[in-house]
């Protein structure tokens, strides 16, 4: 979570003041927050706080209290208290750019209608990462019986993730090169596909997680496969359920 919330933090920082000479740093403490905000202030050696105040006053002091207030208590260095703008209209929300596409395939099943989907919600110049999760190798155990059965051995299990990566890089459209996308591919190991697409998805910091689906739409109880339906309540990301072909 705070590796998640640095890099948002760094994007908009990032937006409003540059790269150069600015350090990011977000601290969880079970405090109060303008103690720790001194303390990181004391560690950073700083000459100067700058702290936004809502200016409360009255009833909405008491309840809400006063994080500035605080640090212009406790912190010995110099303190600029930044009173929050008056409201602004709000502007309209500007366009989301769609630049790297997680696609989950099952390679077990019918595959392949979910990928040109992705590919095709992608900016020019971005990058769709292909992606399947194949059951982890273990090492044998004596005292599990059926255990070579629900585990593959290494070279089984070798040879399975080299032919995975050959059967996704065949779903790329012949297109792909001349829109200028990259096609990544990734085979993960877990028995649960679901958290290993959520993973995937944020170690490839994806706009949009791509997937399709077993059904049809349908009664709600069949709308959705499970690695679907975990998906979408697992994942802080946007996803695209992609129906199978009608036959």
């Amino acid at each position: 979570i705070q590796s998640v919330l640095e890099r948002d933090l760094q994007e908009k920082v990032t937006r409003l003041l540059g790269s150069d000479n600015v350090r990011v740093s977000v601290c969880g403490d079970w405090g109060l927050a303008d103690e720790a905000l001194v303390e990181m202030a004391l560690e950073a050696q700083a000459d100067l706080v700058v702290v936004g105040t809502h200016q409360r006053r009255g009833l909405e002091r008491l309840r809400h209290g006063s994080i500035s207030c605080g640090i212009l208590h406790d912190a010995p260095m110099s303190v600029a208290c930044v009173p929050a703008p008056d409201a602004m209209p709000m502007a309209g929300p500007r366009v989301r750019e769609c630049r790297r596409v997680l696609v989950a395939v099952d390679l077990n099943e019918p595959h392949g209608f979910a990928a040109p989907y992705g590919y095709s919600i992608v900016q020019p110049g971005g990058t769709v990462r292909l992606v399947h999760n194949v059951v982890p190798f273990r090492l044998p155990n004596s005292m599990s019986q059926g255990y070579h059965q629900e585990f593959p051995i290494r070279k089984e299990h070798t040879r399975i993730v080299a032919e995975s990566e050959a059967k996704l890089r065949a779903l790329a459209p012949d297109e792909v090169e001349a829109r200028g996308i990259i096609t990544e591919v990734e085979v993960t190991e877990s028995r649960e596909a679901a958290e290993a697409i959520c993973a995937a998805a944020e170690r490839f910091d994806a706009d949009v997680i791509c997937l399709g689906s077993h059904t049809r739409p349908g009664f709600m109880a069949k709308v959705l496969g499970s690695v679907s339906l975990a998906v979408l309540q697992g994942s802080r990301r946007p996803v695209l359920i992609v129906w199978p072909p009608a036959k």
